[in-house]
């Protein structure tokens, strides 16, 4: 969409602009406080064609529609909600060095020419009415796409995917940080406070929503994890403590009862020596085999129930050896289980 810059002076009575000797046909746009404009009036000395002629016109009249209102901030409106016996409400404060773009499409344009007389008018201006609709529009966009972020956050939570739901309510709320903006434009325009409240109600109890669902997924995912592990007939804790570690640093929780999770991870893993045919016996080789399930508990669907196996080679002995095929059988796991729960 086609923009173009004006920063902005809020200074009272500043809907008209001085038209230059306004056609009868235009007469409306300089009437009342209806519509901020500019009336652009030449003579074509230099004999352009019309259509270059009137362009130029057009030029001249849009930029100083925005030199009407282009000047440095001393107040800007300030819209902040404030809890009030658990309703929003306006205040108005102050800000500076504030400037934004309009959308071009606030601003429409006409033309007049006299071919005989080679003299030409045109005029841009824009209807308060219409742009307070074109912002409210835009309020209207953000709330209805904060509702669908909604629904499609609480289907990922009972899905079992509470990340997805997080990012969904995270991007969401970032968009909330242009309605300051938005609604300083409804205030320019003329929108009466109790519309602007009624807006500001409606955008506040969004907000209030979003940031609830994501407080309610802020600790992820939510797992049980059962790990079984043999060393050539000993156990191995190393294996659930370091699977533990990893998931806990992806900002997974962790709980001891299966039907207080969101995926149930099992794993029982077991090493065994193996040679390979031809090298020397100073070098140990073991492999470790587990058989893994990955379950997500909100449908009871296995993702994933199969067997891994990891190799592992040292000089010092099997126990060493099987170490190294435990810490890749870990990895192994860790990337299944991320790629279970965020497919």
């Amino acid at each position: 969409m086609k923009k173009f810059l004006m920063a902005l002076l809020f200074i009272g009575g500043l809907g008209n602009a001085f038209a230059q000797e306004c056609p009868p046909e235009w007469v409306q746009y300089t009437n009342g406080s209806r519509y901020l404009y500019d009336i652009e009036k030449e003579q074509n000395e230099k004999e352009k064609s019309e259509t270059e002629f009137k362009n130029m016109l057009l030029d001249m009249a849009r930029t100083n529609l925005a030199k009407q209102i282009k000047v440095q901030v001393v107040d800007k409106t300030v819209i902040e909600k404030l809890a009030v016996n658990g309703r929003s409400v306006v205040r108005f404060g102050a800000r500076t060095n504030f400037s934004t773009d309009v959308d071009m499409e606030l601003v429409q344009t006409k033309t007049l020419y006299n071919s005989s007389t080679r003299q030409g008018w045109a005029i841009a201006y824009i209807d308060k009415a219409a742009a307070g609709t074109f912002y409210k529009n835009k309020v209207e966009v953000l709330l209805k796409k904060a509702d669908n972020t909604l629904t499609n956050a609480n289907n990922y939570i009972l899905s079992g995917f509470k990340g997805k739901a997080s990012d969904e309510a995270t991007a969401m709320l970032a968009e909330f940080a242009q309605l300051d903006e938005i609604f300083y434009w409804l205030s320019f325009f003329g929108l009466s406070q109790s519309e602007l409240g009624s807006l500001l109600d409606r955008c506040s109890t969004r907000q209030q929503a979003l940031k609830k669902l994501e407080i309610s997924v802020k600790n992820g995912i939510v797992i049980y994890l059962s790990v079984s592990a043999d060393l050539f007939g000993r156990p191995y804790p190393n294996l659930q403590s370091k699977l533990k570690g990893s998931l806990a640093s992806d900002k997974h929780s962790f709980s001891e009862n299966p039907n207080g999770a969101d995926w149930l991870i099992e794993v029982n893993a077991s090493a065994r020596e193996y040679n390979i045919t031809g090298e020397s016996i100073s070098t140990f080789h073991t492999k470790v085999d587990a058989f893994v399930k990955v379950i997500k508990t909100a449908t009871g669907q296995h993702i994933f129930e199969d067997e891994i196996t990891t190799k592992g080679s040292h000089t010092r002995g099997y126990d060493e050896a099987a170490r190294i095929a435990y810490g890749d059988l870990e990895k192994e796991i860790f990337k299944l289980v991320q790629k279970s729960i965020n497919e």
